[in-house]
């Protein structure tokens, strides 16, 4: 059975970490609670050039992702990631292929409470 990223995270309780199995997940994910989600392997969140890849919302979010890879995002702002809210951690992670023609942050936009950006790599 493939595992499904949604039903997960929507699962899981405030606070709770995620183990996402290798693959690439053709969605786009909002995510309005605080959660961490840990990549066992190559993780591929592929926003389709539908909307943004990861889309954090919500004042009281905590938000982690390790070792994720965001391709294929594309919104008026924010293609890879959109943060306008909340905490976000991205930890080893890879911003490719995204746009976000309108008002800009192509990989990543935040005005977020807070953002922390460690080891993660921005590709065109």
């Amino acid at each position: 059975m493939a595992f499904d990223l949604l039903k997960a995270v929507r699962a899981a309780a405030p606070g709770a970490t995620v183990q996402v199995p290798a693959g690439s997940y053709p969605l786009n994910l909002e995510l309005g609670k605080s959660i961490t989600l840990i990549a066992a392997g190559e993780v591929e969140l592929n926003g389709q050039k539908k909307g943004s890849c990861l889309r954090v919302l919500g004042p009281a979010t905590d938000v982690k992702l390790v070792g994720f890879r965001f391709v294929e995002g594309s919104a008026e702002c924010g293609g890879g990631v959109f943060h306008p809210e909340g905490k976000l951690w991205l930890q080893g992670c890879r911003f490719e292929r995204s746009s976000a023609p309108v008002y800009g942050g192509g990989g990543l936009y935040t005005a977020g409470e807070r953002c922390v950006v460690v080891a993660c790599r921005f590709l065109g």
